[in-house]
């Protein structure tokens, strides 16, 4: 299907590589002059917009030379089915994807909520890598979250064991739900924010269109690089509160009760 160039979505995180090679673009854009056939770009399509999932080479050189459109081989699927496809192309055909191509592939599936939790094979096979540079990746992220660990106190053996209190289930506080509410507004306008802040950026570069459009599809793959990023960030950051204030109350009770041990001994 011959699919025009602005009906094509760019920006929604489908690009899998850490960056484009303008020499590739400027090889394939004299190739497409000379009449030179390629392979179709691999588009998935939600009904509404059209992910590229393969071939942003072959697309920004379609644009370099001017040309209205580019042929695009079409499937359904939604922006989750895209991304996920995105990791295991040009395994084939193509600029080949460089290790870093790849680690960036495994650190999204590793991330993203629909396969972070598939075996290394699993995904290994969805990035067309080895297993084993998955779990390389697996093992180097689950040291640097046990890094942030704070070392637990063992209580006393012979201290007596302390009652649990049940938890009781607690009504949502309505401030609560405010905050949760200002907070997530604030989120959004912070994202629109930055998308301005890169537009107004993008046009003022000293450069033609088509590397302001290469510069702005990166820049927004890095804003959603830097949103899973942080997102990783406060959740070790929470775990490690949450193992400060474990370790606060226990040795609370290990002071209490080695009181009592104390008294009962006097």
């Amino acid at each position: 299907m011959h699919l025009s160039l602005d009906k094509i979505t760019i920006d929604a995180g489908t690009q899998s590589r850490v960056s484009l090679d303008k020499q590739t673009i400027a090889e394939y854009a004299e190739a497409m002059k000379d009449g030179a056939k390629f392979t179709p770009c691999l588009v998935i399509s939600d009904g509404k917009k059209n992910y590229l999932v393969d071939g942003f080479h072959r697309y920004f050189a379609a644009r370099k030379i001017g040309a209205p459109g580019i042929e695009c081989d079409v499937q359904e699927g939604t922006l989750d089915d895209a991304i996920i496809k995105s990791w295991g192309v040009n395994g084939k055909h193509g600029l080949r994807p460089t290790p870093k191509d790849r680690r960036k592939a495994v650190l999204s599936a590793l991330s993203h909520p629909k396969t972070k939790n598939k075996s290394s094979r699993e995904i290994a096979d969805l990035c067309h890598c080895s297993h084993f540079m998955v779990q390389s990746i697996k093992k180097e992220l689950e040291e640097k979250k046990q890094g942030s660990k704070v070392e637990e106190i063992p209580v006393s053996e012979q201290a007596p064991a302390v009652e649990q209190v049940l938890a009781v289930e607690e009504i949502p506080d309505e401030g609560d739900v405010f905050k949760e509410e200002m907070e997530a507004t604030i989120e959004l306008l912070k994202a629109e924010n930055e998308a301005l802040a890169d537009k107004l950026a993008v046009a003022s570069m000293d450069a033609d269109d088509l590397d302001k459009a290469m510069a702005e599809s990166t820049i927004k793959d890095l804003r959603a690089q830097i949103r899973v990023l942080e997102i990783e960030l406060k959740t070790v950051t929470e775990s490690r509160d949450s193992f400060q204030r474990e370790n606060a109350q226990l040795m609370k009770q290990v002071n209490s009760l080695t009181n009592k041990l104390k008294k009962l001994q006097a």
